[in-house]
């Protein structure tokens, strides 16, 4: 069953927060709400939300790489801006060739610079960055 709640979800909206928390939700999916709160804000409505052992919290952040230094091609000069689109393009073909993708896909990597780059980059800072949000 999926239910649907209309509201402003503050830690100042009781109501709302009891009507969603007696709905016993097995999975809350909060798609980059996150990147829009300061993690103790976040964290606290998550768990006035939950029944414990019963909900999962599913999160994922766009915004994250402006607060995590090194997760940007724009963050480096710009001699070392290609090899960061070589790295992404090899690991997207990697990834690719493990998931049985046609070749024809797989040796051509057609994206813009900042998403191939951006692939590789985000592998390596993304646990950085969750360790400061968490």
């Amino acid at each position: 069953v999926i239910s649907v709640h209309r509201g402003e979800l503050t830690a100042k909206n009781r109501s709302l927060i009891a009507k969603i928390r007696a709905s016993n939700p097995t999975l809350i999916s909060w798609n980059n709400v996150p990147d829009y709160f300061r993690p103790s804000e976040f964290f606290s409505l998550c768990k006035a939300l939950s029944v414990p052992g019963l909900t999962l919290h599913r999160v994922c952040s766009m915004n994250w790489i402006q607060t995590c230094f090194g997760s940007h091609i724009l963050d480096y000069p710009q001699e070392q801006r290609k090899q960061f689109v070589i790295e992404g393009a090899n690991l997207m073909r990697e990834e690719n060739a493990k998931l049985g993708v046609s070749s024809l896909l797989n040796d051509t990597i057609i994206d813009n610079t900042i998403n191939t780059s951006s692939y590789f980059l985000s592998k390596k800072y993304y646990p950085q960055w969750m360790k400061s949000f968490l």
